[in-house]
């Protein structure tokens, strides 16, 4: 694990109701933290928005992940974020999603990531798929 980059107090400068950064033991934090990104577009329903709103709304949640990650010194941060079952959902699903994807690669975020030591790697295994 590498050191905290920034002040904790000011990584979580607003934090939740009852919680104090301070006793957040930083010799505790994990070298590799793992996400699987799940139930964004069940969330967006439930709020009564079309699924994409939750899918982008899971993009931001996703930038400020690896900015905490990188502020707080995770070394390795993995997010799973499309699975070999998701190519069953609506092709017009699908598609929003690769697309935002892209989107969100454009040269201007891949230059914030590096900014927060990050290096990128993404596998593809299975775009063929589907003509997408």
């Amino acid at each position: 694990m590498t050191a905290p980059r920034k002040p904790l107090a000011k990584v979580f400068a607003d934090p939740p109701h009852n919680v104090d950064p301070g006793l957040l033991d930083v010799t505790r934090i994990p070298s590799h933290i793992a996400v699987i990104m799940d139930g964004n577009g069940r969330w967006a329903e439930q709020q009564g928005k079309p699924r994409a709103a939750g899918h982008k709304a899971g993009i931001a949640g996703v930038r400020e992940l690896i900015r905490t990650c990188s502020d707080i010194g995770v070394d390795y941060l993995t997010i799973y974020s499309f699975s070999t079952e998701n190519w069953n959902r609506p092709r017009a699903e699908v598609k929003g999603l690769m697309e935002l994807f892209a989107k969100t690669m454009t040269m201007s975020r891949v230059y914030t990531i590096y900014h927060c030591n990050v290096k990128l790697s993404v596998l593809l295994g299975v775009l063929r798929r589907q003509g997408v």
